[in-house]
């Protein structure tokens, strides 16, 4: 097993204070957060591009950061490989020169330099394209050098950040895939910096959130869908979430929610008592209908069709109902539908969809 990556530093921006405290085994964990927010210092924290304020951080027994003690491990002396989110390749150096470059700052003998650099370019399928300069590649090509690069020096801790952003949206889908089975066989210390959710369900065994420098909530994709910590970390994975107060309840458990701008809805409470709540709605337990009489749900919210966005194999549907709601529908139901922005429609979810958690005790759970 590779040794631990653990970080505990806190670095104070222009606008917030990064304060992390981070023990990552040989797994993948994306961070996962709005841009501004402070993933990309945490990264240049860990690979020595920038100094912390305070704080310790290490890989295994051997210390790379520690301001108690004044240790500060140059970068080319971290061993830690780094995929910047616009790959950062010499324009004018080759394929082969771009991933050799770290191994000639760590003056390693030039026989060794062309059997680990051939090794890389030929495990992601580049070694064709060794003399080409950037220029020339494809944005997906220049991806893979990027990455050769950082795994040449053979690292104890690897480092990208947003490594899909500059790829189009079929190759995403298939580099996202590669990118999961080569980092199993990896099997380091892994940080995926993304604002996207699709690439964080794909890639990552651990998800962080963050929000303003803080890791507001961890845990696996299906958790944080699940039991979300905040309204931030619900709507950040693509949920419909709201801040709501219990106007009535039954002796059945069931109860009428008012959410802000006054909108009802029911919902099944169980055994959550709390005066705030964080409603949950996942879009796709959210239904379109174009009469409120052609369903059977409880909840039937009319409103007007605001935006019609394509995702994959199906459509993200944006409603004005006095709240914003999103629905994620089918091809097909789209098509049956044959809605376009401005339409009047309603849209049904069931009783059993709204998930009610207590607001005031979000940003005090830690989920593994």
């Amino acid at each position: 097993m590779s040794p631990a990556l653990k970080v505990t530093a806190r670095k104070k921006l222009r606008d917030f204070t990064v304060d992390i405290d981070l023990h990552i085994d040989s797994n993948i964990t994306v961070m996962l957060g709005p841009s501004g927010h402070g993933k990309t210092t945490v990264l240049n924290m860990i690979a020595g591009i920038a100094r912390p304020d305070s704080g310790a951080i290490s890989v295994g027994d051997s210390k790379l950061f520690d301001s108690r003690h004044d240790i500060n491990v140059e970068m080319e002396k971290r061993s830690i490989g780094y995929v910047f989110q616009d790959y950062a390749l010499f324009p004018h150096l080759s394929v082969f020169e771009n991933v050799a470059y770290g191994l000639r700052a760590r003056r390693v003998s030039e026989t060794d330099i062309r059997t680990r650099v051939m090794h890389e370019l030929e495990r992601l399928a580049i070694a064709n394209f060794k003399d080409e300069i950037p220029i020339r590649l494809s944005a997906g090509q220049r991806q893979r050098v990027a990455l050769a690069r950082a795994l040449v020096i053979k690292p104890c801790v690897l480092l990208m950040d947003e490594p899909l952003s500059a790829l189009d949206m079929q190759l995403r889908a298939r580099v996202r895939s590669e990118l999961k089975a080569l980092l199993r066989q990896l099997a380091v210390p892994t940080i995926i910096v993304t604002h996207d959710s699709l690439d964080a369900v794909s890639l990552g065994d651990v998800v962080m959130v963050m929000e303003h420098g803080r890791i507001v909530q961890h845990g696996t994709y299906e958790t944080l869908l699940a039991i979300p910590s905040s309204q931030f970390v619900a709507e950040f994975v693509e949920s419909n979430a709201y801040s709501g107060n219990v106007k009535s309840a039954d002796a059945q458990g069931g109860a009428i929610v008012i959410l802000k701008g006054g909108v009802e809805v029911y919902a099944a409470l169980e055994e959550v008592h709390a005066d705030i709540l964080l409603v949950v709605i996942h879009p796709w337990d959210v239904a379109l209908l174009r009469a409120p009489e052609m369903g059977s749900v409880r909840n039937v919210l009319r409103g007007t069709i605001l935006s019609i966005c394509p995702l994959r194999d199906r459509v993200r549907v944006m409603v004005d109902a006095g709240i914003q709601i999103t629905a994620e529908i089918t091809r097909a139901s789209q098509d049956v539908l044959d809605i376009k922005e401005g339409d009047e429609i309603y849209a049904g979810f069931k009783t059993t969809a709204v998930r009610v958690f207590p607001l005031e005790n979000n940003h005090r759970k830690e989920l593994q």
